[in-house]
């Protein structure tokens, strides 16, 4: 009975989570709204966090970035590195052919940019759908990187020295 109602809590902040955030939208801002409904989506989430054991946030987590992987648009996947990130890599990488262990690929945004710059990259994501995503994405670019579908927490990284890892949004 506990179980039941701790998934119904999960379910009902997780709901209520994204329906703050997306009214988080341009009308929101202009009445001065959005970021106190971006902060109040942010503790909904928070808390579903807060009331979930492992394996049950791991089943959430794949399910949402599962689906956010595949309704990520082209434009969003072409994006490139955010500039934090390209700043990061422009420090920490060789300017060509770094070796970089990419954890949370998605749906390959900060996968192809990588790669496209002339890295080697192995990647790994935990949603079966944003690696089968980053996989179609390599290949329509004529790119390629070994990506695994694996928790990253457990997974063995197949080379024995990487220049860096990152670990993106």
């Amino acid at each position: 009975m506990r179980r039941a109602i701790r998934e119904a809590a999960v379910r009902a902040l997780l709901a209520a989570g994204e329906r703050l955030r997306g009214g988080a939208d341009a009308r929101a801002d202009r009445r001065g709204v959005r970021r106190p409904l971006v902060l109040a989506g942010n503790a909904c989430l928070t808390a579903a966090v807060g009331l979930c054991d492992g394996a049950a946030l791991a089943r959430i987590s794949c399910r949402r970035w599962g689906a956010q992987a595949a309704s990520d648009t082209d434009r969003h996947v072409s994006a490139g590195l955010l500039p934090w990130e390209a700043d990061l890599c422009r420090r920490h990488l060789p300017v060509r052919g770094g070796v970089v262990g990419l954890i949370g690929c998605g749906s390959g945004r900060d996968l192809l940019a990588l790669v496209a710059a002339g890295h080697t990259v192995d990647a790994v994501d935990f949603a079966p759908e944003a690696v089968a995503r980053a996989r179609a994405e390599l290949a329509a670019r004529w790119l390629r990187a070994d990506v695994f579908c694996a928790d990253a927490l457990g997974f063995d990284f197949p080379r024995p020295r990487y220049d860096a890892f990152l670990f993106s949004y």
